[in-house]
């Protein structure tokens, strides 16, 4: 990486990154001054009718299917946090000259990747949106991220990973290796999370598997047990139609909207009615 191949992956980077902020994510616990990269994972699956109508959504507009889950998530984020520049990482195999393709070695680099998302886009705009941006990104992929921090003079903060704090990834291990994943059943103690929140999805036969990273220091057990139901109910109304607008997407469930905008407000009280104020603030 030299002259002006460089130069030209430099500037895509700053100015696709520079002045952008990073994502204020919402956290139960206040940010330690020191990442510990103490981490926890819960996995889920998204069942074989939605996987489908996924896969079939992404033939229907030409993309990967890669894209339109990464959509679901850019509107995740975007609901969660209000911000309509949305930044997080992603890693690429960096394996797109033919020569390395079968070279042992480990060329795994990470992507920062940026999108904007507003209210008025529908759903349609939005997927070719990330579509294009991510064949963008994996167009200069070649510089190391190391680099692009350097070169964005990004301030140090020893509380948190530079530039992006959450990490998205789609992997392929086909059929075959579906069962082997299946089967082996492995239980680690060793968890730690590089990043504040990282999913991981993955296909395997006909259904769809996921798996959530998250820094135990900043979320607990069931945030991302909520987190993973509300990807799921996005997922939902990303297949139901192209037209609808970001902004009229929900992320709650109906027991949730049941226990929120009804349950929670069941604050009726009976009150003697032959009473004034005066005469019950005066017993009170």
């Amino acid at each position: 990486l030299k002259g002006d191949v460089l130069d030209k992956q430099i500037h895509y980077w700053k100015n696709k990154l520079e002045g952008i902020e990073s994502l204020a994510f919402p956290t139960d616990y206040p940010r330690p001054a020191q990442i510990d990269y103490s981490g926890g994972d819960l996995s889920f699956s998204l069942d074989k009718e939605l996987s489908q109508q996924l896969k079939d959504l992404s033939n229907e507009k030409g993309c990967t299917l890669y894209s339109t889950l990464l959509t679901g998530f850019y509107i995740l984020l975007h609901k969660y946090t209000g911000q309509e520049e949305i930044l997080i990482g992603t890693p690429i195999a960096n394996r797109h000259f033919s020569q390395l393709e079968d070279m042992i070695g480990f060329f795994v680099n990470s992507l920062p990747i940026a999108q904007v998302i507003k209210g008025v886009d529908n759903t349609s705009d939005l997927i070719t949106q990330v579509h294009q941006g991510l064949v963008e990104a994996q167009s200069h992929q070649d510089i190391p991220f190391e680099k692009i921090v350097e070169e964005l003079d990004v301030k140090q903060d020893s509380s948190r990973h530079p530039i992006f704090q959450i990490m998205f990834g789609l992997q392929n291990f086909g059929e075959s290796k579906s069962d082997y994943f299946k089967n082996a059943n492995i239980e680690s103690n060793y968890h730690i999370a590089k990043y504040d929140l990282s999913l991981f999805l993955s296909e395997h036969d006909d259904h769809i598997l996921g798996s959530f990273n998250y820094a135990t220091s900043l979320f607990n057990q069931e945030t991302i047990e909520r987190i993973i139901i509300h990807y799921q109910e996005i997922l939902k109304q990303l297949v139901t139609g192209q037209n609808k607008i970001i902004q009229s997407y929900q992320i709650l469930t109906a027991e949730e909207y049941q226990t929120i905008v009804y349950d929670w407000n069941a604050t009726d009280k009976a009150y003697p009615k032959d009473k004034t104020i005066y005469q019950l603030f005066q017993e009170q």
